[in-house]
């Protein structure tokens, strides 16, 4: 996959002198495939992909953004990009994945962009997907909200114009949830203390049983079998059966 570092609109500019411009608008966002659109809960460690939709009323033959981290954490890297191969031409892209959104770039990454299969006619008109970015979260990352918006669009029309007219969708929440700890530790402190319990009990159990043993054994050669008095109206027999012995 080639790379570039010039803005793609801007070489495409250098193809036409017309000085035309369609004020058309773009709006550029970032969405999720699975559940809530606008938002996603992932683990520290976890990796997750993200969609940059775009809805568009003039056709368009390149186009360019950049991934922001609002909320300045610095906890996220872009690991691969994917442009949509219908539309755009896949092997003429801006790619600067396997970056993170740290202090040093201001949270903000790299130029994504390419440029249409067909620079004629532009991708069309309507609201389709134009990237697939695959997100990385640090494994140290701390409970909490996160944001995530598109920045710098650049945009070319047939004309091979910027489009003058463009805007970013709804901020993108990446919410990373109380860690699952705290609620294994109050069941392992549940299950020492039952544990503790059973074995506090256990020897008490065992000098019963086999006391009822022993008894058996003395009445082997008797048709009456050993009634043990375990209060004042319960009694067991070697059977093992409880009955009322009516006071």
């Amino acid at each position: 996959m080639s790379k570039c570092v010039i803005s793609i609109v801007a070489i495409l500019a250098g193809l036409c002198a017309s000085s035309d411009v369609f004020a058309s608008s773009v709006t550029a966002s970032i969405l999720d495939s699975v559940g809530n659109p606008h938002s996603t809960a992932v683990s520290p460690g976890d990796t997750f992909d993200i969609t940059v939709q775009l809805s568009v009323a003039e056709s368009l033959v390149s186009g360019e953004f950049r991934v922001q981290e609002l909320s300045q954490s610095g906890i996220f890297t872009l690991d691969s990009v994917a442009f949509t191969d219908a539309d755009w031409n896949v092997n003429l892209v801006v790619d600067p994945t396997s970056e993170a959104l740290g202090a040093g770039n201001g949270f903000t990454s790299g130029v994504f962009g390419t440029v249409a299969d067909d620079l004629v006619s532009g991708i069309g008109v309507g609201t389709f997907d134009f990237a697939s970015i695959s997100v990385s979260v640090d494994p140290l990352a701390a409970t909490g909200d996160y944001y995530l918006n598109l920045s710098n669009l650049v945009f070319g029309d047939l004309n091979f114009d910027q489009i003058p007219s463009v805007e970013t969708g709804q901020d993108y929440r990446v919410i990373v949830p109380e860690p699952a700890s705290m609620f294994l530790m109050v069941v392992g402190i549940g299950c020492m203390l039952r544990s503790r319990w059973l074995r506090n009990r256990i020897p008490t159990l065992i000098i019963g049983f086999a006391s009822i043993v022993s008894a058996t054994s003395a009445y082997a050669d008797h048709d009456e079998l050993p009634q043990f008095y375990m209060d004042n109206e319960t009694v067991v027999t070697c059977t093992g059966q409880f009955y009322d012995s009516g006071g």
